[in-house]
């Protein structure tokens, strides 16, 4: 266990205040976010941000959350685009059994009929849409895959703020290092 200091730091997102309630040796707590993935990223943003910083992150490691949350809201919006066009597919598909089983494929004098052949055309217009929407979703989910992985975890709360482990406050300490290297055959 380490015993904690506060220092304040610059809040990640200066649009944003933080009550002092939610700092906790200098950046926003993490509460009850273990793991990061591309939704709490974007709904978390500041703390992430906030956590990078008190890491002291490369700009590209804070750029990388940034993109996170902007590829994130678009794949929402690529979802939503998706179901849309999959929901035309499904109504003009079912449009097309139902003139089918009513015999209507042709009309009386043997020509095809035009409602029939709107409805599969536009059942296959969208199925296409929705796969070139498919694709994109695919590129940017891999995208958001890779960058994830180039964050490093947030902070646990107990971590004070420092520079590297060597400003962290020795709690305890048991044993004999000299000993220890004996033990492991280092010496």
């Amino acid at each position: 266990r380490f015993m904690s200091t506060t220092t304040t730091i610059e809040a990640a997102d200066d649009s944003k205040t933080q009550d002092a309630d939610n700092m906790v040796n200098g950046r926003i707590s993490r509460g009850s976010i273990s793991s990061l993935d591309a939704r709490t990223v974007t709904d978390n943003l500041p703390l992430v941000l906030s956590h990078l910083k008190s890491r002291r992150a490369s700009e590209e490691a804070m750029n990388a959350a940034e993109k996170i949350a902007s590829l994130n809201e678009e794949r929402v919006s690529l979802i939503q685009s998706r179901d849309k066009a999959l929901s035309v597919r499904k109504e003009q598909s079912a449009i097309v059994g139902q003139i089918m089983r009513s015999g209507g494929g042709k009309t009386e004098d043997g020509e095809v009929n035009e409602e029939l052949e709107q409805a599969k055309k536009l059942s296959s217009e969208a199925a296409q849409d929705a796969e070139k929407v498919e694709e994109k979703l695919g590129e940017i989910e891999q995208n958001v895959q890779n960058l994830l992985a180039s964050l490093p975890n947030l902070l646990d709360d107990v971590v004070p703020d420092g520079e590297d482990d060597t400003q962290n406050e020795e709690v305890e300490k048991w044993g004999d290092i000299d000993d220890l290297k004996n033990e492991l055959g280092w010496a």
